[in-house]
């Protein structure tokens, strides 16, 4: 059955749009295959540009790790943390597959972002064609200037100029109307310890402006602000707490706004 499966996705791959496989592994390479497989990572607010065996670019953000695995017939990438801009080398004979836990992408001859934060996925397309793939779900095509977002098995799309999920290739974070737990897990790439939100209830709730990835902990003291909340050190993270809650931790007092 795995076989028949295998080779239907490989017959699909000669669409203009390549049916993404399933997800976990990409695809089943056969006895006589050669599979070749990389890590690549990245350190806390440490960016690194990479080019592929295969001759695409990866751009990976700062604490992220993407496991790259080649064969003849494919090429499967598995985003396990942080986000990454991948500008993929045409191959209509080798579908380009990148997974996370939510959804799986593929893409011939494309550029596009995928960033994994806070229990979701985000992508977003600035060149080509991709096709989205969600469990129980009917797959969406995506095309440049397109974005989308799934969460809890639903799928949410949208367009504009903001770059959505490849702001972190600059200094700064770009929040249009960004959810407030999306923002923290990007904001904790680039500290040396986790931001974390004190009240679950605000995860949802959005947060628009300009913010510095190279200070994590005054840009999200100058979140905070926004929503009432205290940067406050405890457990070896810096914690968005409501401003009555400061006994048994360390109130961090907020720097002046720099931007």
């Amino acid at each position: 059955m795995a076989t028949r499966a295998y080779g239907r996705a490989r017959r699909a791959a000669t669409a203009a749009l390549a049916i993404a496989l399933p997800l976990g592994w990409r695809f089943v390479a056969g006895p006589t295959s050669t599979v070749e497989r990389q890590v690549y990572k990245s350190g806390v607010g440490e960016r690194r540009r990479i080019r592929l065996p295969d001759g695409s670019m990866m751009t990976l953000d700062a604490n992220s790790r993407v496991t790259v695995a080649l064969v003849a017939a494919g090429r499967a990438l598995d985003l396990t943390r942080g986000a990454a801009r991948f500008q993929v080398r045409h191959d209509v004979s080798r579908p380009f597959t990148v997974a996370t836990p939510d959804a799986s992408v593929t893409a011939l001859g494309t550029d596009f972002s995928i960033d994994r934060a806070a229990e979701s996925t985000s992508v977003q397309i600035f060149g080509g064609q991709v096709r989205l793939t969600v469990p129980g779900r009917t797959a969406v095509a995506l095309a440049a200037g397109e974005r989308a977002t799934v969460r809890a098995g639903g799928v949410s799309l949208g367009r504009g100029d903001v770059p959505h999920g490849a702001d972190w290739e600059s200094d700064w974070l770009e929040a249009g109307a960004l959810r407030l737990d999306v923002a923290l897990a990007r904001l904790s790439r680039y500290s040396s310890r986790p931001i974390r939100l004190g009240d679950p209830r605000l995860a949802g709730a959005f947060v628009g402006g300009r913010f510095r990835l190279d200070a994590p902990e005054r840009s999200a003291a100058q979140i905070g602000e926004l929503f009432d909340l205290t940067p406050v050190a405890r457990d070896g993270a810096l914690w968005l707490d409501p401003r009555a809650r400061r006994v048994g931790a360390t109130t961090v007092s907020a720097p002046p706004d720099q931007r």
